[in-house]
């Protein structure tokens, strides 16, 4: 063990003892006197004395003899040996008790004595003024429920369980084995001033289990990143009880970190029949063997209840100590500081509440990618891969986009390379990044063992027009990223939103198959230069080289604010309308431009003229279309999904061509108008002529 401050030195015994008689050291004529040691208060109860034994840190303190030798005026040892004797004024249960100390000579005559010895009193009791008594459990008197106090709460096994955990109050758990289908009924209850019950608790928690099918119950308060909490110390714990149909029931309070040898036992006592009673132990804790990191370990401590039975409990303790201080008090809060000591639950709850996003469509679960489901990119540096999505590749041919299961954006590399994704912004979205802080939500996973590590970057430029990502340029603003994943040179003029004092915002997306949370903070609008000159944005999440891998995404959020927050989810339809603002398709979801289907197909008339046989002129027709952001490029397919012609419809199915220069639209009409084509389109048939067709219109950034 470590040093024990409660183990009094008494050096003044080193020093000679000399007989008053004949004026020489005690036991200097060969016979030896002794030093006796005995209860103050009950002179005739011997009480021992102790000598350090062992080497740091771990001391021992072993008793000595009672009576001791003198020797030539020196007290010694069973080995003859002049030691430093250590007074323990401390009873069984902690109070203070201090010695009567007694000389004899050499033929027990008594020739010296202390009283009281060594005099110490409760205003300088080690034990009260160092250890420092500070209930480290949150809701000790279950101040606040996760249920209406009002109804109480059942909580109803589903068959058989074994350590099934039920979350009932902030805080605290509830564990339950049970054989069968089994219930338990919870109550919070609140308790009179008047009953003047020791802690004056103002509620209690009321725990009834029903029939006999349960084989453990236990309530729980998980203290997490602590793998082994005041190891090579002590703790104390108590709690008030008390039985509620008669019965006396055993309660037991449990040290127990996630990973040891044993758990470790503080308290263990009856309630009784009726009234309160208050269970307290304290305990030695072993060197830690917990072989869990502060990431993963923590320690669990754990109230045992009666699984028949129903009792009560309330102000439930737990305290480290550096000495073995029994009988330790209870830290006695108003309601208002319990509520306030809450702070560490509830602001991991408030983190989660979710915010709009500036990124558009990177709720990947929601994203209809209007394109395609799959994109391989080839041969080329950049492509849009799903809707607001554009992925930048270091090797070409070398990058995938698809769907994961049940709905997340999956990239995939076939040889070693890096990647990126951007989104590129304006108007509303520019505005609100140059207008607040704010803050980067990735969530994703990878199958990479030591994760998938990069840099998420915020880019602002003044050019009139962003790089060309259409087919034939390929371009991003992306040239080359380097090996953090921050884009080095670039295509046009871009200036990086600064991290201010926090540099670059690096990542790591963890190894596994469960969606983990990367939180990325720190961009603040006070140390950002502003400029109203800034026509367009971009995030890109740029990607460390590594071998072939996938990194799956569920979202990736910029929300305003310091705070990294997930952002308020859309649904698909709503997503889908915010996606039209770039990019439409006649299609129905999962049919892709270029498809073979009169699913949707759009249906306008035609002129006839009547003759032999009757001629079908072409004829002007037009659709309207969601607002989008710029005048869009226009592009019909056939049924067959010929790109720039349409179905004729009129006894046969034939096409005929639509050029481009046909195309005229207005965006604030919202309305698309084809004109005709010279001439006579197509003859004979029967019925009246009609065309059907499909069409996209895209108005992407980077597009158009």
């Amino acid at each position: 063990m470590a040093l024990d401050n409660r183990y009094i030195p008494d050096m003044s015994l080193s020093e000679f003892l000399i007989d008053p008689e004949t004026g020489l050291p005690i036991g200097a004529d060969g016979n030896a006197g002794t030093v006796e040691f005995w209860q103050d208060e009950d002179r005739s109860q011997p009480k021992n004395v102790f000598q350090l034994t062992g080497s740091p840190p771990n001391y021992t303190y072993s008793v000595l003899p009672n009576p001791m030798d003198v020797v030539n005026g020196i007290p010694v040892n069973e080995n003859g040996e002049n030691v430093a004797i250590y007074y323990y004024p401390y009873d069984e249960l902690g109070n203070i008790q201090n010695y009567y100390v007694v000389f004899k000579n050499g033929e027990g005559v008594v020739v010296g004595e202390r009283e009281a010895w060594p005099n110490l009193t409760p205003s300088d009791d080690p034990t009260q003024t160092e250890n420092s008594i500070t209930n480290e459990l949150d809701n000790s008197q279950f101040v606040q429920v996760l249920f209406d106090p009002n109804y109480g709460l059942t909580i109803t096994t589903n068959g058989a369980v074994s350590d099934a955990l039920y979350e009932i109050a902030p805080r605290w758990y509830l564990k339950v084995s049970s054989n069968a289908t089994s219930s338990i009924v919870i109550n919070r209850t609140s308790l009179e001033g008047s009953l003047n019950i020791e802690t004056n608790p103002p509620y209690q928690l009321e725990i009834t289990p029903n029939g006999t099918d349960i084989t453990a119950l236990a309530l729980i308060q998980r203290l997490d990143h602590n793998p082994d909490i005041w190891a090579n110390g002590y703790v104390a714990a108590s709690l008030m009880a008390t039985s509620l149909d008669g019965i006396s029931h055993t309660i037991e309070g449990i040290y127990s970190p996630n990973i040891a040898a044993a758990a470790t036992t503080i308290f263990s006592e009856t309630t009784g029949v009726l009234g309160y009673v208050r269970m307290s132990g304290t305990v030695s804790i072993a060197p830690g063997t917990n072989t869990d990191s502060a990431d993963t370990g923590y320690v669990d401590f754990i109230v045992n209840l009666p699984p028949i039975g129903s009792v009560a409990v309330t102000s439930v303790q737990v305290v480290g100590l550096e000495t073995d201080q029994q009988n330790v008090v209870y830290d006695q809060q108003p309601v208002n500081r319990q509520e306030s000591l809450l702070f560490s639950y509830y602001n991991p709850l408030i983190q989660q509440v979710p915010v709009p996003s500036i990124t558009q469509g990177w709720d990947f679960k929601v994203n209809p990618h209007q394109f395609a489901s799959t994109v391989a990119l080839g041969a080329i540096a950049s492509s849009y891969v799903w809707d607001q999505t554009i992925i930048w590749q270091s090797v070409n041919s070398s990058t995938t986009a698809s769907i994961a299961s049940p709905q997340a954006l999956n990239v995939t590399t076939s040889t070693t390379n890096q990647f990126a994704l951007i989104q590129y912004m304006q108007g509303a979205q520019l505005r609100q990044l140059l207008a607040n802080d704010f803050s980067v939500l990735i969530k994703a996973f990878t199958n990479l063992v030591d994760g998938a590590s990069g840099t998420v970057s915020i880019w602002v430029t003044s050019d009139a027009s962003l790089p060309n990502v259409a087919s034939g340029t390929n371009l991003s603003l992306i040239s080359t990223i380097d090996a953090n994943g921050k884009p080095a040179t670039f295509h046009g003029n871009w200036t990086e939103i600064p991290r201010n004092y926090r540099g670059d915002a690096r990542f790591t997306i963890p190894f596994g198959t469960e969606m983990s949370e990367v939180a990325l903070e720190g961009w603040n609008k006070t140390l950002r230069a502003a400029s109203s000159t800034y026509t367009f944005a971009a995030i890109v999440v740029g990607f460390e080289s590594a071998d072939a891998h996938s990194v799956v995404f569920d979202s990736i959020a910029i929300t305003p604010g310091l705070l990294a927050r997930p952002f308020a989810p859309l649904s698909y339809s709503e997503t889908l309308l915010q996606m039209q603002f770039y990019y439409q398709k006649s299609y129905g979801d999962g049919v892709y431009a270029g498809a073979s289907t009169a699913v949707d197909c759009l249906t306008r008339p035609q002129i006839i003229r009547f003759g032999t046989p009757d001629s079908v002129y072409a004829t002007a027709f037009s659709f309207e279309y969601q607002q989008m952001r710029t005048n869009p490029l226009p592009f019909l397919y056939a049924q067959d999904g010929t790109i720039n012609t349409v179905t004729l419809v009129r006894g046969q199915t034939v096409q005929f061509n639509v050029a481009t220069s046909d195309w005229s639209n207005n965006i604030n009409t919202k309305s698309a108008q084809f004109y005709p084509i010279t001439g006579v389109i197509q003859g004979g048939g029967g019925g009246m002529p009609s065309i059907q067709f499909h069409y996209t219109l895209d108005a992407r950034l980077g597009v158009i």
